[in-house]
């Protein structure tokens, strides 16, 4: 017969290993649900987003599943490549910022000390902070950029070109619109952007002036917080029963 210090160290093993495992299951909670027109773009050639991604100009970034979700400055690497994170700005000259939520107030990344819009203080590549939002959201972010013809503001889901573009792609895969999942890239081009047809772009269409990336970070399940807090629950008893005899 299993005795009681056996069996409280079983269900502890139990609890943690099979509440670990469901904790870290998420479902895909990011996706581009609406776009301009045929305004895509084909492949990217800059140094900030990985080469070849593909994604839509302007697209709009919802969230499909409540959650947290991980702001980082610089996407990651592509998939199964061992090169380092990506740089958070490329070739601006300007001063870029991106913003969330729209308006202000809360957190933002900033390209370049040098500028003196960014206070002398860039956001060091790797930076993150943390959001909560309800399913079917708008993630209510913006970009703040400044050209020789002024100050302006391109919010998620604009529709307007004309004083530049961001593109959005779900994934690190070369598919447009690959989602729903669970990492979006974001990179801005803070110069006037011409959109063709056939998801060509003309001009600046690097995308690489302010880069990002949007991470859904992992929800527990109900049964897994009821197996962890029994293993948890577990591990106690094998403690006080350690300490008696």
């Amino acid at each position: 017969m299993l005795d009681s210090k056996r069996f409280a160290r079983a269900l502890w093993a139990l609890g943690l290993v099979v509440g670990s495992a469901a904790w870290s299951s998420a479902q895909a909670g990011l996706e581009i649900r609406s776009w301009v027109g045929t305004h895509e773009f084909g492949a990217e050639p800059g140094q900030s987003i990985p080469t070849g991604i593909q994604g839509y100009v302007n697209g709009a970034l919802y969230t499909t599943h409540t959650g947290y979700y991980k702001f980082t400055y610089g996407p990651p690497p592509p998939v199964g490549l061992p090169s380092p994170p990506a740089t958070g700005h490329g070739t601006a000259i300007f001063k870029n910022e991106f913003r969330e939520p729209i308006g202000g107030g809360g957190d933002s990344f900033c390209n370049n000390p040098g500028i003196a819009g960014c206070g002398g203080i860039a956001s060091v590549v790797g930076a993150t902070f943390t959001r909560y939002y309800a399913a079917n959201t708008l993630i209510p972010f913006e970009f703040f950029f400044h050209q020789d013809v002024g100050n302006h503001l391109l919010a998620n889901g604009a529709t307007s070109t004309a004083n530049g573009a961001y593109l959005v792609q779900i994934g690190t895969g070369t598919a447009r619109n690959a989602g729903p999942g669970s990492l979006a890239l974001i990179g801005l081009t803070d110069n006037t952007v011409t959109l063709g047809t056939n998801g060509s772009v003309i001009g600046d269409h690097d995308f690489q002036d302010l880069t990002l990336s949007i991470t859904q970070l992992p929800v527990p399940e109900p049964m897994s917080l009821a197996l962890f807090g029994m293993g948890l629950a577990g591990l106690g008893l094998a403690q006080r029963r350690a300490r008696r005899a």
